[in-house]
């Protein structure tokens, strides 16, 4: 069976702000859209960062997004496996990644979420196939077997 390629479980719709977006402006976006984080891009659609909520809630942690962001971003390309999503996720202890495509430009996002939900596979397939490759492999807590 052949392996899950991020562009098969992402989410192509991403909200982004820019750099220069204000404090109140992100805010809105977060708590409107119900999402938890949103990718920082240049001009170019190039993810500078991300800015997400712990990033927003930290004291001064400024006014703009370029202020607030992390950076550099933690990316992942749109034809690498979903494992090699998670092993980031996981390593980076981050819940989205940005997804770049052969150009280097934001194509998607993936989520923890995603690598569950948006296989289009049925469950007993996602247990199969997601669960022991990519979760047991690379969520399994420090210093257990299982």
């Amino acid at each position: 069976m052949s392996q899950l390629a991020v562009r098969d479980v992402m989410t192509p719709a991403v909200l982004v702000v820019t750099p220069d977006c204000r404090y109140e402006q992100i805010v809105g976006v977060l708590t409107g859209y119900g999402v938890s984080g949103l990718p920082v891009v240049d001009g170019s659609d190039h993810v500078l960062g991300v800015v997400s909520e712990a990033d927003v809630l930290r004291p001064h942690g400024g006014a703009t997004a370029r202020e607030l962001m992390t950076s550099p971003a933690v990316t992942v390309d749109a034809a690498a496996p979903v494992d090699c999503a998670a092993e980031l996720m996981a390593r980076h202890r981050i819940r989205r990644l940005p997804v770049t495509g052969a150009t280097g430009r934001l194509v998607g996002i993936v989520t923890r979420r995603d690598l569950l939900c948006r296989a289009g596979r049925t469950d007993a397939t996602l247990r199969r196939t997601l669960v022991p490759e990519v979760l047991v492999q690379h969520y399994r807590p420090e210093g257990t077997d299982q």
